[in-house]
């Protein structure tokens, strides 16, 4: 009989045909880690088997709630949202001693839905330490519209049962256990009464068969239902050997857990599983309930079509589309389009733009966009696809006409989306909101989200999370070193698969050889590839929505950012709008640059710029481009030079090829370019497309065109398909590409060769309006770098305060440059560094140890002083002398003097010294440093004898004493004293010499290293002035030269895994010429690594290839310079030998 609804035949809930059984405790790959299914995998699965339900439980979190909804819905299979939770007595003790369990839970309504996001959001917000953990006092809060079931053998039940020692061995199920078991189930009901049930698992491991046992002879007594469950963590039963495998990558198991027999089963399996401890009967009950328990939850996900927060519309506008027209015409207007001499061609893209965006109802997301981007000043010029949009250009939103780049609106909104809609064969909750991604300075960026908050709500606004994935790649190596691969062989692999997919490769019927060596690397590989591994924060994508955040799903934490769980697809399916801001430095530094030079935007506006400007090209031209956004590696530095740009396009173009699978074009892009290599066009039809590029397909915008050509229905479908190597999408999207061309006169020779030409282009396809729109960013940067080289360095030196690498790597450009930089002084100095009589001052806020509260501090004690301070001594004594602390304070502020004055704080030791280090008191810094260590000491307390001392005190003290004077009291107290103060001055010269060898031993080095120690730079004084005539410039020497010397300090390293798996670095080293980029492959690395470290003083010899040093060999400075110092003192002493 159904204990719930008195059935006698036991069949609540079946469909006719369909499957017994409910999975209602399952895991996907969203349990990271630890579950391995895939969501499509297991509603493909459940469909299978007919069952007509399926609940999700991840751990402690609702990540795949969106992706599994969606899915379910497809099938008609009914999603059950739910969780399982990690409970605990109390979520804010962090106590790694206080166990929290396992306990699943469903929702069985609306209510219950949002109380799962309430609990799962509350675990991250609230109840973090290890795992996101809830506890009774919250589940019992937020107990409406749940079911809660018992849970596996990590819950509170199984645990009691077994006396919390459910490891890997035996278990003792006591009388006493028991009890407390039952004490646990009975806190539970009393919560949730019928909407409590206990779990059985399906699973023959002996320990869970115990438990089963235990666990229906308590429900009977009781007078508690109980259901089976598998506990699902993978699909097939064939996958275990595969999750062991999994599970080896990324360990995650807890003690307690199971996984054999954790797949998805149908009824007749769970029964079989269950007849281990359990009678047919009691099994079938144990099955049957979980159609009970699946039927009572009936909830919904708020999917929905695109829900855009509206902004406020001026009056006398009659909507938004109103508003748009009006503000379309005033960028109209100001951008002076009716002067362009191809002004048709701008009604005509309007009208294409205007059209698809309000059929599609899109006119509300472009002025919550144009709200908040023109809000703030310092913003860029536009990043991703936006720049394809005429009408975003005329908002304002972007600062790049689309027209005279080529660059296309269907790249930004997928236009062909429109036919499926209006032919109703996908609906408006399919529509895919656009993404227009922007940049601010900073200090801007946190304004507009400020003002975001502002005006939509704080619980209305969160950052999109986004997920980390075991790709094909690193799925292939992990699962290589879990089978004993050798690496040489996998890492082999993985290089010739470049972006390949395995399933792309099977498919295509490539690499046919590996998959027949290694046919359990590629299953297994294959499985794994595509499952996250951790969910982290997007760096810059951010939600907006019209009801608080948890109404959609639940939210984490991460580093105090509020996060929605679930990434960007899952935003789209919610109807969720995405704005995406970044703050980028580099328009700090346009900006701040802007204001030094007194000049405005329109100076370095796109429509006025002059991209013809030679002096501009020729800095391009030569890679000096330190400082210049998106052109500054050392690689890029020798793309300008191969391809020497002749305008913008060309930067353009260089922006895209510079990637790791497109860096094989560039070569012949520039011999092209300049008429050293020859190329035909495999069609006339793409001479149009590919003219500009050189023959090369390079931009995303390139297949549009070739789609246009096809006359397909939708061109972007193209770069779709390739792109995501969709065999499904590209095998339709091919046919229609073949028609179409074909009916042009293409052979299929020349469709085929097109067609493997499309799929390698894939691999590296770039978005053309993205490389357009950095490119002008980047000219824009080199504009100011080359006509106001002072002030742009000294912007660029402000933007990278707080990484001293790159302030010594700046410092050294300005060298390069011809523009000093001063050493900072006490008396002159900001926080930021400064332009003075055309020279740099270094900022305070640069040198080691010092921060905002210390540069507050100098700035007080300036005002207060009234004047210069004439050397440290009267600027430690006056900030001794005011410390409100000192006696000497009450002299100074004498009526002053009470609880409202300010409170001047004594400047922190390491502070103090670095400023001396730096340079900021002057050149003395010797002097300087032993009179703070004089300054800081403390002497002992000087304390006369008071008593008159008797004759036993002199002898213990060793005082000599006449009988005369010891016959006088008071004389004999004096002869005590005086010998007692000449120790006492022998002690605290002991002492004080003490402290100041000390001091010395701490804080005084070699005066030649204290400006590299304090500011990563040498500005005025260095370790190699003496041998400066030894040390040539690095870059005088012809590429390819051996035996070049370097000599440095390091101030940069990164550690890198070669291809053969040994290890090389990458290291930057500040010389008295500049910064030289060097690399130690494997076999230099192992020799010289314990010489390696960041701040090391080095001497290498190595060979240029191009702008990089190879190094061969390697010294200590101190070694090279004793070595030096020795030939130079026998070369002297033969000299006067000759003379003599």
């Amino acid at each position: 009989m159904c204990q719930t609804c008195g059935n006698v035949l036991i069949n609540h809930a079946t469909p006719k045909g369909y499957d017994g059984f409910v999975n209602l405790h399952l895991h996907t790959a969203y349990s990271l880690l630890d579950g391995m299914s895939k969501p499509e995998d297991v509603i493909q699965k459940v469909a299978s088997l007919k069952q007509t339900a399926v609940a999700i439980t991840e751990h402690g979190n609702v990540f795949s709630a969106v992706k599994v909804h969606k899915l379910a819905k497809k099938e008609n299979i009914k999603h059950i949202y739910g969780a399982e939770f990690y409970i605990t007595d109390d979520r804010f003790v962090q106590d790694k001693t206080k166990k929290y369990y396992h306990l699943t839970v469903l929702a069985k309504n609306e209510q219950g839905r949002r109380n799962i996001n309430k609990l799962a959001s509350l675990g991250y917000l609230e109840g973090f330490y290890f795992k996101p953990r809830i506890d009774h006092e919250l589940l019992e809060r937020y107990k409406e519209g749940l079911i809660v079931m018992s849970g596996c053998m990590a819950s509170e039940v199984q645990q009691a049962l077994a006396g919390g020692k459910i490891g890997d061995g035996e278990i003792e199920i006591t009388e006493a256990n028991k009890e407390l078991a039952r004490g646990v189930v009975r806190k539970y009901r009393r919560i949730f009464g019928r909407d409590y049930y206990l779990e059985v698992q399906a699973h023959r491991d002996f320990r869970q068969q115990q438990l089963n046992r235990a666990i229906v002879d308590l429900a009977g007594k009781e007078s508690i239902e109980y259901v089976a469950t598998t506990d699902s963590h993978f699909v097939e039963e064939d996958d275990l050997e595969l999750h062991g495998i999994f599970i080896q990558i990324g360990t995650n198991r807890e003690a307690g857990e199971t996984y054999q027999d954790t797949h998805i089963m149908d009824a007749g399996e769970v029964t079989k599983k269950l007849l281990g401890s359990m009678t047919y009967d009691e099994a079938e009950i144990a099955v049957r309930t979980s159609l009970v328990i699946a039927d009572k939850c009936n909830v919904d996900l708020p999917l929905s079509e695109p829900i855009i927060p509206h902004v406020d519309i001026p009056e006398g506008f009659n909507d938004e589309i109103a508003y748009l027209k009006e503000l379309i015409n005033k960028g109209w207007a100001r951008r002076e389009i009716r002067k362009k001499k191809d002004v048709q061609k701008y009604k005509e893209r309007l009208n294409y733009e205007f059209n698809s965006i309000t059929k599609m109802g899109f006119e509300g997301y472009f002025l919550l966009v144009e709200s908040y981007v023109n809000s703030v000043k310092r913003r860029g010029i536009a990043r991703g696809s936006s720049g394809g949009s005429l009408i975003a250009y005329l908002l304002g939103i972007t600062e790049i006409d689309p027209i005279p780049y080529g660059l296309y609106f269907e790249r930004f909104i997928d236009v062909g989306a429109l036919d499926l809609l209006e032919s109703g064969q996908i609906t408006r909750k399919e529509l895919k909101i656009p993404d227009v991604d922007s940049d601010f300075g900073t200090s801007d960026r946190d304004k507009v989200v400020s003002d975001i908050i502002k005006k939509h709500g704080e619980d209305k606004f969160a950052a999109i999370g986004q997920f980390g994935y075991i790709w094909d790649k690193s799925a292939v190596k992990d699962v290589g070193r879990v089978l004993n691969i050798p690496f040489a062989v996998t890492n082999q692999m993985t290089q010739q698969m470049g972006d390949l997919t395995i399933t792309y490769m099977r498919e295509a019927g490539l690499f046919t050889h590996w998959f027949e060596e290694y046919p359990k690397l590629f299953e297994y590989a294959e499985k794994i590839a595509g499952l996250p591994k951790s969910f982290g924060v997007h760096p810059c994508g951010k939600i907006i929505s019209i009801k608080e955040i948890d109404y959609y799903t639940a939210i984490a934490s991460n580093d105090g950012t509020i996060v929605f769980q679930g990434d960007m697809d899952d935003t789209d399916d919610l109807g969720l709008v995405k704005v995406d801001i970044l703050g980028l430095k580099s328009i700090d530094v346009i900006y701040d640059t802007l204001e030094m030079i007194g000049k405005d935007y329109d100076y370095i506006n796109p429509d006025k710029l002059n991209f013809s400007d030679e002096s501009i090209l020729k800095l391009f031209r030569e890679g000096r481009t330190d400082g210049v956004f998106q052109f500054e590696s050392i690689g890029m530095k020798e793309t300008l030079r191969q391809v020497y740009p002749d305008g913008i396009e060309d930067l353009g173009v260089c922006n895209a090829l510079f990637r790791p699978a497109s860096m094989k074009h560039i070569e012949h892009y520039a011999k092209r370019k300049k008429g050293l290599e020859k190329y035909s066009y495999l069609h006339p039809d793409l001479e149009l497309v590919l003219k500009a590029t050189k023959g090369i397909m390079t931009f995303q915008e390139q297949l549009i065109e070739i789609g246009w050509i096809a006359k397909m229905k939708n061109p972007d479908k193209i770069r779709k398909a390739t792109g995501k190597k969709s065999m499904a999408l590209m095998t339709e999207c091919k046919a229609e590409l073949y028609e179409g061309l074909g009916r042009r006169g293409w052979s299929e020779e020349q469709l085929e060769t097109l067609w493997e030409v499309m799929i390698d282009f894939a691999s590296y396809s770039f978005n053309k309006s993205h490389a357009m729109a950095y490119a002008i960013i980047a000219w824009q940067m080199a504009k100011l770098k080359h006509y106001h080289p002072v002030e742009f360095m000294t912007s660029l030196l402000n933007s990278k305060i707080g990484d001293i690498a790159d302030i010594s790597h700046y410092v050294s450009e300005c060298k390069r440059m011809g523009i000093k930089v001063n050493v900072p002084d006490i008396n002159g100095s900001q926080g930021k560094f400064t332009v003075k009589n055309n020279d740099i001052v270094f900022g305070l806020l640069a040198i080691r140890g010092i921060g905002e509260p210390t540069v507050t501090l100098i700035e007080r004690l300036r005002n207060l002083y009234g004047k210069p301070f004439a050397s440290f001594k009267s600027f430690y004594d006056f900030n001794v002398m005011i410390n409100k602390d000192n006696e000497e304070a009450k002299e100074y502020w004498g009526e002053m003097y009470d609880a409202t004055i300010p409170t001047f704080e004594m400047m922190p030791t390491d502070a103090i010294i670095n400023l001396i280090k730096s340079g900021a008191f002057g050149i003395d810094k010797h002097n300087c440093l032993v009179e703070y260590a004089e300054n800081t000491y403390v002497p002992l307390k000087w304390i006369p004898k008071k008593p008159i001392p008797s004759k036993s005190d002199f002898v213990k003290a060793g005082y000599p004493i006449s009988d005369e004077q010891f016959a006088d009291k008071l004389a004999r107290r004096d002869v005590f004293n005086e010998f007692k103060y000449k120790d006492y001055l022998k002690k605290d010269a002991i002492r004080r010499q003490k402290h100041i060898d000390e001091f010395f031993e701490k804080y005084v080095g070699d005066a030649e290293f204290y400006e590299f120690d304090t500011m990563g730079a040498y500005l005025t004084v260095s370790p190699f002035d003496k041998y400066i005539k030894s040390i040539k410039d690095f870059y005088t020497y012809e590429d390819g030269t051996d035996k070049v010397l370097v000599v440095g300090t390091i101030i940069g390293k990164t550690v890198k895994k070669g291809s053969r798996g040994g290890q090389y670095a990458k290291i930057q080293i500040l010389t008295p010429h500049g910064v030289v980029q060097s690399k130690a492959y494997s076999n230099a690395y192992s020799e010289y690594k314990h010489m390696l470290d960041k701040g090391s003083t080095v001497v290498i010899l190595a060979k240029r290839n191009k702008d990089e040093a190879i190094i061969s060999k390697m010294k200590t400075f101190q070694d090279w310079k004793t070595l030096i110092d020795r030939k130079y003192a026998k070369k002297l002493q033969d000299a006067r030998k000759g003379n003599a």
